[in-house]
């Protein structure tokens, strides 16, 4: 695909009795399309917010609206299309993580294993989630691991169960997320083991009165040494989810604030486990315990681990299916894996192996016109341009083609974080693409299918807006209805 350099404004050229007027419009103060016309800039607050959007036809690269589109803003979780399917091209649509068991040291004829029990992780973010069914829960993998110990002729061990942790160390999260997401389900770590995407339920049960306390029921599954200050009150019946988690990875005294709506019956919210590994260390030691195979302790070693033989592997869900996961839910943890695993376990060599991308199929002129901090989105220090994201997915498309493609995709209407939007008769089902948004951050990105059937790629940009998010879907809305009536 050409570089697209920054048009930010329309020339018209009209011959009226002989005379060519040209007429200047800037996209973002009006932008016409026919006898419609989207004002943002007379709306105060939309005024002082940063804008971009860039739409152009896939089939001859024609752009058919733009404004600011080498602008430099803040993508949200639309940068998960980056990452994700720059991975999967590297990886392959089959490529799998794999997690092994091996015991160190030797049984002896009463089945005492003189030595430990070593688990040993390669980033697989779906190990023991139940997005994939009950055949890849944590029960399953852990009863999978349990029979695997006894039928190795292990009746006891004499030593511990340690997860071995070297290959993506301890550094589990990003260090330009910000505390007040750090403890709730979306910022978890990632490490090289990790189990039911490291989350954990916290369920509350909760009354009518709009100002109560809630109290804190249950627990799922249970966190060893994880200690809760609930300072959560209700508001309003309607009035959502606003609670936060405030704990950051290896800490385990959790402050939970905020508000959760009135109502009958139980209410639940999810938080990140603090130390997966460790957690799964002290799952599969009481698991065993239960069936009557003692350990001393259950503990995580940052540092390789020499091991004699391996009693258990299993390979994870195929990249393809969890692209598709980490694109169409949103998951921010799968991402953060993708990203790590670019750079072999290392964040920011798998941030350069992106630009480096990006760089070799000239969608970006220099280092200076992309900035990626993290793989998910949650960052506020992520800057990409719309048409650099265009320019991307127009490349993606041409590579996979859209039988390939659009099925990774949420589709507007039906499926993903586009399920319940811009459903109007005309776009409804239109749409395959990725939203993002965060505090004051809007943004989409995508595929559109227009009135006459041609194919667009978009993307659409707002940061730092003050007016509600609401409005600011609205005008998107109706820039799309535009383009769509209008190609």
């Amino acid at each position: 695909m050409l570089s697209i350099k920054a048009m930010h404004y329309f020339t018209y050229q009209l011959n009226m009795k002989g005379y060519s007027l040209a007429i200047l419009l800037s996209l973002f103060s009006i932008f016409v399309f026919g006898q419609r016309t989207i004002d943002w800039q007379s709306d105060q607050n939309m005024g002082l917010a940063h804008a971009s959007y860039l739409f152009q036809k896939v089939d001859d690269n024609k752009i058919v609206a733009e404004y600011q589109s080498e602008k430099l803003l803040n993508p949200a979780s639309t940068i998960k299309l980056i990452t994700s399917l720059i991975y999967l091209e590297k990886k392959g649509d089959k490529s799998q993580f794999s997690t092994s068991v091996y015991y160190q040291g030797t049984i002896e004829k009463d089945g005492t294993l003189k030595g430990n029990i070593i688990i040993q992780g390669s980033g697989d973010p779906s190990f023991g989630s139940e997005r994939y069914g009950n055949k890849n829960s944590l029960s399953k993998r852990t009863s999978e691991i349990v029979k695997a110990i006894q039928y190795a002729g292990i009746t006891c061990i004499d030593g511990d169960i340690i997860v071995d942790e070297s290959y993506y160390g301890s550094d589990c999260t990003p260090h330009t997320w910000t505390y007040n997401d750090l403890g709730n389900y979306y910022a978890t770590g990632i490490w090289g083991l990790n189990v039911n995407e490291n989350a954990y339920s916290l369920s509350f049960r909760r009354g009518n009165k709009k100002g109560g306390k809630l109290e804190l029921d249950q627990i799922s599954p249970p966190i060893p040494g994880l200690h809760f200050k609930n300072e959560l009150t209700l508001n309003a019946p309607n009035s959502g989810d606003q609670s936060y988690i405030f704990c950051a990875p290896y800490q385990y005294q959790a402050h939970i604030r905020g508000t959760l709506p009135a109502g009958k019956g139980k209410f639940s919210i999810r938080g990140a486990i603090p130390d997966a590994p460790l957690f799964f260390a002290q799952h599969l030691q009481t698991s065993l315990e239960i069936n009557n195979i003692k350990s001393n302790r259950a503990k995580v070693s940052y540092d390789v681990i020499s091991k004699d033989k391996q009693i258990w592997t299993h390979k994870g869900v195929p990249a393809k299916m969890q692209v598709k996961s980490a694109i169409e839910k949103s998951i921010n943890l799968y991402c953060e894996g993708f990203l790590k695993e670019l750079g072999s376990g290392d964040r920011e060599k798998g941030t350069r192996v992106i630009e480096e991308y990006l760089l070799r199929e000239k969608l970006i002129d220099n280092s200076n016109a992309y900035q990626q901090r993290d793989g998910s989105g949650l960052s506020q220090r992520n800057f990409i341009s719309t048409s650099t994201m265009v320019g991307f997915l127009a490349h993606q498309l041409d590579r996979m083609g859209s039988d390939n493609l659009y099925p990774l995709l949420a589709r507007n209407g039906y499926d993903g974080t586009l399920a319940s939007a811009f459903l109007s008769k005309n776009l409804k089902g239109k749409i395959y693409g990725k939203s993002g948004s965060m505090g004051g951050v809007r943004a989409y990105a995508g595929f559109l299918k227009a009135k006459s059937g041609d194919i667009i790629a978009f993307s659409v940009m707002v940061n730092n807006y003050t007016v509600s998010s609401r409005t600011i879907i609205t005008k998107i809305e109706n820039l799309l209805e535009d383009v769509w009536a209008n190609n």
